[in-house]
Protein backbone atom coordinates (compact mmCIF):
# COMPACT_ATOMS: atom_id res chain seq x y z
CA UNK A 1 0.00 0.00 0.00
CA UNK A 2 1.47 3.56 -0.91
CA UNK A 3 -0.31 6.44 1.01
CA UNK A 4 -0.10 9.83 1.89
CA UNK A 5 -0.03 10.76 5.51
CA UNK A 6 -1.38 14.23 5.53
CA UNK A 7 0.08 14.85 9.51
CA UNK A 8 3.33 14.33 8.60
CA UNK A 9 3.61 15.37 4.71
CA UNK A 10 4.63 12.68 2.98
CA UNK A 11 4.12 9.34 1.07
CA UNK A 12 4.66 5.64 3.13
CA UNK A 13 4.52 2.32 1.83
CA UNK A 14 3.66 -0.44 3.58
CA UNK A 15 3.52 -4.25 3.31
CA UNK A 16 0.81 -6.04 4.63
CA UNK A 17 2.84 -9.79 4.90
CA UNK A 18 2.27 -10.38 0.47
CA UNK A 19 3.94 -13.67 -0.88
CA UNK A 20 6.56 -11.84 -3.25
CA UNK A 21 6.92 -8.73 -0.99
CA UNK A 22 7.59 -5.22 -1.57
CA UNK A 23 10.47 -3.17 -2.84
CA UNK A 24 11.96 0.65 -2.14
CA UNK A 25 14.71 1.39 -3.90
CA UNK A 26 15.65 -2.24 -5.13
CA UNK A 27 15.53 -3.54 -1.52
CA UNK A 28 12.85 -5.61 -0.03
CA UNK A 29 11.00 -3.97 2.73
CA UNK A 30 10.15 -6.03 6.00
CA UNK A 31 6.18 -6.75 6.32
CA UNK A 32 3.99 -4.88 8.55
CA UNK A 33 6.41 -1.68 9.08
CA UNK A 34 5.71 1.47 7.81
CA UNK A 35 8.73 3.15 5.16
CA UNK A 36 9.21 6.86 4.02
CA UNK A 37 8.82 7.48 0.21
CA UNK A 38 10.25 10.38 -1.81
CA UNK A 39 10.16 11.94 -5.08
CA UNK A 40 12.83 9.83 -6.91
CA UNK A 41 12.65 6.38 -5.08
CA UNK A 42 11.28 3.44 -6.98
CA UNK A 43 8.90 1.21 -5.74
CA UNK A 44 8.19 -2.78 -7.05
CA UNK A 45 5.13 -4.54 -5.63
CA UNK A 46 5.35 -8.52 -5.41
CA UNK A 47 6.98 -10.90 -8.23
CA UNK A 48 5.90 -8.17 -11.13
CA UNK A 49 9.13 -6.53 -13.05
CA UNK A 50 7.34 -3.11 -13.26
CA UNK A 51 9.15 -0.26 -11.51
CA UNK A 52 7.11 2.54 -10.07
CA UNK A 53 9.13 5.78 -9.57
CA UNK A 54 7.30 8.53 -7.12
CA UNK A 55 7.08 12.23 -9.12
CA UNK A 56 6.41 15.14 -8.29
CA UNK A 57 7.97 18.75 -6.13
CA UNK A 58 10.47 18.39 -4.02
CA UNK A 59 9.39 18.30 0.11
CA UNK A 60 9.68 21.34 1.41
CA UNK A 61 12.36 21.68 4.15
CA UNK A 62 11.78 19.34 7.17
CA UNK A 63 11.81 22.37 9.68
CA UNK A 64 8.69 23.80 8.01
CA UNK A 65 6.75 20.41 9.26
CA UNK A 66 5.45 20.15 12.11
CA UNK A 67 3.84 17.39 13.37
CA UNK A 68 1.38 17.69 16.21
CA UNK A 69 1.22 15.12 19.04
CA UNK A 70 -1.63 12.56 18.66
CA UNK A 71 -4.72 13.37 20.48
CA UNK A 72 -6.60 11.08 22.98
CA UNK A 73 -7.28 7.36 21.40
CA UNK A 74 -5.23 8.49 18.63
CA UNK A 75 -1.55 6.75 18.15
CA UNK A 76 1.54 8.21 16.91
CA UNK A 77 2.92 6.87 13.59
CA UNK A 78 6.62 5.89 13.68
CA UNK A 79 8.17 5.44 10.04
CA UNK A 80 11.84 3.06 9.98
CA UNK A 81 14.47 5.42 9.21
CA UNK A 82 17.35 2.82 10.17
CA UNK A 83 17.01 1.23 6.69
CA UNK A 84 18.62 3.88 5.23
CA UNK A 85 15.63 4.75 2.74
Amino acid sequence: VLQWHSAQHTWLVFDFGSTHGTKLNHKRLRAHKYYKVEVGHILQFGSSQRMYILNGPPPPPSSSLQTPPPTQGEKALTVDTDTGI
